[in-house]
């Protein structure tokens, strides 16, 4: 009997579970379906930075074979988002309406990122508890953030990073962790203006 494998989340986790998964979905004992919320292939997040300075081409960042996995059999739906699961059934359902059943579910969804509670941006601090509407909107949150503040956890946030870095802007960077102080280092290596604010002496 064929064991039906659906993976929730295409990050780096996922991309190497399914690059595992290959020689039993090519013997015919699986099938895998992996559903991505973002629409771009699966890239190093912690790679992020760099990319948003311009040290890193997007190419830098690949971390899967998403054409070797799909001709091996595996269905992969990019910018899906799941909006349930029902346990009783084993089945998920997508933000299109989508049933998918399953034997197996595979949750690799990572971390959404953490958007502090400060005057101007409340309403942008993601409510856990809500459903996500579409794959799109998974990290905007009940309003996406302002013009110009970004999280950093994902391309289009590095986009936005790296033409502010380009055009040598001023730059706050909320938060001293390894990103954030990786990436102050190297936009202010790079001729940004940047200040970083933390908490913590």
């Amino acid at each position: 009997m064929t064991t039906r494998v659906v993976l929730i989340g295409y990050g780096p986790v996922g991309a190497r579970f399914v690059e595992e998964m290959i020689p039993v979905v090519r013997d015919g004992l699986a099938t895998l379906t992996v559903l991505g919320a973002e629409r771009e292939d699966t890239y190093n997040r912690v790679l992020l930075a760099e990319y948003a300075v311009g040290r890193a081409a997007r190419e830098r960042l690949e971390v899967s074979d998403t054409l070797a996995a799909r001709k091996a059999g595996v269905r992969i739906s990019l910018g899906t988002a799941v909006r349930s699961i029902d346990r009783v059934r084993q089945c998920v359902r997508t933000e299109t309406g989508e049933d998918i059943h399953y034997d197996r579910l595979v949750f690799a969804t990572g971390a959404r990122a953490n958007t502090p509670t400060l005057a101007g941006i409340e309403r942008s601090r993601h409510d856990r508890t809500a459903a996500p509407t579409t794959g799109e909107r998974l990290d905007a949150n009940g309003a996406p953030l302002p013009e110009g503040i970004v999280a950093l956890r994902d391309l289009r946030d590095a986009e936005v990073a790296r033409t502010s870095v380009e055009a040598g802007h001023r730059i706050i960077v909320l938060g001293a962790g390894v990103l954030g102080m990786e990436f102050a280092l190297a936009a202010s290596e790079q001729g940004a203006s940047v200040v970083v604010v933390y908490h913590g002496d």
